[in-house]
Order: C-alpha cells, then structure tokens, then sequence
C-alpha cells in the first residue's frame, strides 16, 4: 500500500508540474515549484536546482526549498575532482548518496552540512537535443535514507520535463533577442533614412519604376498605382514631363547615368525642384539588369541659384542716363 500510495503521490506531482510548466511563462515560478513538488513526492523538505554556468564546471544555486537564506542564487560550487558534480558530469547518471557518515567517494559541500544534509539523489537537466546539461536537479534529505528505483525513475522523468521548460524558455529567449536586436535595427535604419536626404527609389530594365522611398507617397499623396510604372511622371510640373521623358529615354537607350532637375508637385500643389538620378546595374553581358536611384530635394538651392542669377542680370544692366530739365 505503502508503495502504491507513493506512485500515486508521484504521479500526481508529474501530473501537477506537467500542466505547470505548459500554461506558466514565468520561469522562475516554475523552477520554484519544481523544487517544492519534488518535495512532496519524495517527502523531503530539501531540494534545488544548481543552473551550470558557461565555463562548464561552476553551479549556481539557483532555485531552491528548504534552504538558509545564504543559499539560493549566492552558493556557487566547483564540479572539481571529489565533489558530486564532477561525479555527476563524468557517469552522466543519477548521483545516489545514502548517508553521509559512510559516503566515501566524495565529500558533502559546506553549505549542505550547515543545513543538515545527511543524504541526497541527484539528476543531470538535459534538454531534447542538447550534449550539454543546464544543470543538475537535486533532492537532499536532512536524515540518511534509500531512494528506490520507483524515486529514481520519477526523477529522471521529472527532470525531462524540467528540461523541455528551460529549452523552452532559452529559445524564447533567443526568439526575443533576435526580435529586439531587428526591432533596434530597423529604428536605426527607419532613423538613418529619415536623415537621409536621398529617397531611393528603382526601375527595371524597361523604365518602370518597382520601388520608391515611403517618404515620396507621403510628400505626393499619391499611392502606388500612381507612382509605379511610368506613372510617377505625372507628378511632375507639366513644363518637365517633356524633358523628363526624352532624358530618361535616352539614358534607357545608352545605359548612361540619367541626372536632371525638374519640378515635383507636392500634395498641397507647391512645386519645389528635385534632382533625380539614377545609374544602370548591368549583367555580364553589359545588359541592363536594373536601375537605381535617387530623389532630393534641392529647391532651397535652387532658388538661391536662380535669385544669384536675378541679382547678376540686374547688375549687368546698363545705367539709365539720368533725365535732364528742358
């Protein structure tokens, strides 16, 4: 009775933390409630999970039950020769202590003395596909007592859920690394082409235009059944379409660079000037495969230029001779 009231406990507890670690995305609580489970099924009071760290050999004691408040996340341990980790790491087995007076392959740590520990089993955390364990999941026992097959294999199943949850959690983490690093990225790169003065925009090898800077639909109003194709042209100022069209025919025919100033009208009908450029990517065969190009604004430039070349007329005129009294 006595062993099926234990399989049941057991059972139940697998039960209890299975559910857990599916609906929970708060790892630390999990982790707590690892240690305390694994305390009623195994009806000890002490229990913790040691995370390894990155150099392979140090544990820390990261979650625990039962333990002085000097314990959980501060004890570090060294898997050095002679202790139960390094034993742990070099079978790869379950570590079954039954009583520390007659343990004689390794001694207990300091901090397991002061609270007590006078036996423990312990299980290395390995995720589905991972060579590495993330740490070592441990049941102590403040009297000296025997861990049956039936604890054994409950601990064994209980640490591969416990390490479903933490590959889980690594890949969140990855998951949500990658997303903050992209979401930083493409600030930066939202940022940088907001500074940029340029608005890129390309065309194929006929002339149809197939991308254009958001800012353009923003300055136009137009969308992108007005702008692609040749269709963006339109937004020109009529005195330019003729200009715009002949260069950007014969820069299609010669494959040379196309630069010209012309007059784009903005969505409240201003009409600043815009230097638009572009050059031709060809393939091997010296074909046109592409062309990419830009837009920028230089109307302030512009305006300067044309009020220098007023000022120049004006100055170029001949003084009128001044009117004399009959």
């Amino acid at each position: 009775m006595d062993i099926e009231d234990t399989l049941l406990r057991q059972r139940k507890v697998l039960a209890e933390f299975g559910e857990l670690a599916l609906v929970s995305d708060d790892l630390e609580h999990i982790l707590d409630e690892a240690c305390r489970l694994v305390g009623e099924a195994l009806e000890t009071n002490l229990a913790k999970f040691m995370l390894l760290r990155e150099d392979g050999i140090t544990f820390l004691v990261r979650n625990g039950i039962g333990w002085t408040p000097d314990v959980v996340g501060k004890v570090q341990v060294q898997a050095c020769e002679g202790s139960p980790e390094r034993y742990s790491l070099d079978t790869d087995l379950p570590v079954i202590s039954v009583d520390v007076a007659t343990e004689t392959r390794f001694r207990y740590h300091d901090f397991q003395i002061r609270n007590g520990v006078q036996a423990f089993v312990n299980v290395l955390v390995y995720g589905a596909t991972e060579q590495r364990p993330f740490g070592i999941f441990e049941v102590d026992s403040r009297c000296p007592r025997e861990f049956t097959d039936s604890d054994i294999d409950f601990l064994r199943v209980y640490s591969n859920l416990l390490g479903a949850v933490l590959k889980r959690f690594n890949t969140l983490q990855v998951m949500r690394s990658t997303e903050e690093k992209l979401r930083e990225s493409e600030k930066h790169y939202r940022i940088a082409a907001e500074l940029n003065p340029l608005w890129p925009w390309s065309a194929d090898s006929q002339g149809a235009l197939i991308s254009i800077d958001q800012r353009w639909y923003e300055y136009t109003g137009l969308n992108p059944a007005q702008t692609l194709g040749r269709e963006w042209t339109q937004a020109a100022h009529p005195d330019d379409r003729q200009s715009l069209a002949q260069g950007w025919d014969h820069s299609l025919a010669t494959l040379e660079p196309f630069d010209l100033h012309v007059r784009l009208r903005k969505h409240d009908g201003e009409l600043p000037w815009f230097r638009v450029r572009a050059l031709c990517s060809l393939d091997a065969g010296g074909h046109s495969e592409q062309w990419y190009g830009t837009l920028e604004n230089v109307d302030d430039r512009v305006q300067l230029e044309l009020s220098a070349a007023r000022l120049e007329r004006f100055a170029g005129r001949p003084n009128r001779p001044a009117h004399r009294a009959a």
